[in-house]
């Protein structure tokens, strides 16, 4: 059976063997939906994977637990979703004024540890994988401050965020189901 992915609010990024979801209908877009219109377009348990590249930021303040909420319910069990934000003191999360959330480490950590405050989505989510990353293509900001910051978060985002900013956090998580 084919794997169902999902590439929602993939803007120019279109990806092959993936639904592309968009706002606007620009070429190679399959599907046109606005992600702050919920619920999503989907079944329950409908995807194997979802690629969230660069979309919370822009979901309505007060609609972002929902929103979460429809990722959980249309993510198969096994699924996983791939997360890229913003990271707070970039300058990429300030640039584009349709941005409505920031992120730190521990902003979407929070759905998942018993000691951060799941309570906010009921434990929905368990984390794979966590990193900084960078957009720059010189190898030190590339490569060596992102694995620095995220083998030392708290320090990182306590003494260094403000002068050696990485550009995003990514995640991968799955659904508790």
């Amino acid at each position: 059976m084919k794997e169902i992915k999902l590439n929602l609010g993939c803007g120019k990024d279109i990806k092959k063997e993936y639904i592309n979801i968009d706002r606007i209908k620009l070429p190679g877009v399959d599907i046109q939906h606005d992600l702050n219109k919920l619920p999503l377009p989907f079944k329950t348990n409908y995807a194997d994977e979802v690629i969230l590249k660069h979309v919370l930021e822009h979901i309505h303040k007060h609609q972002l637990k929902d929103f979460l909420r429809e990722i959980h319910r249309i993510t198969k069990p096994t699924g996983k979703i791939y997360i890229n934000v913003p990271y707070f003191f970039s300058s990429y999360a300030v640039l584009d004024l349709e941005h409505e959330n920031f992120f730190v480490w521990q902003t979407l950590a929070c759905l998942c540890s018993a000691e951060l405050y799941n309570y906010l989505l009921e434990k929905r989510f368990v984390f794979l994988e966590q990193r900084f990353g960078m957009l720059s293509h010189i190898p030190i900001y590339k490569e060596i401050l992102p694995k620095f910051a995220t083998l030392f978060p708290k320090f990182y985002e306590r003494f260094l965020a403000k002068i050696f900013t990485c550009d995003e956090i990514q995640h991968v998580i799955r659904p508790i189901k």
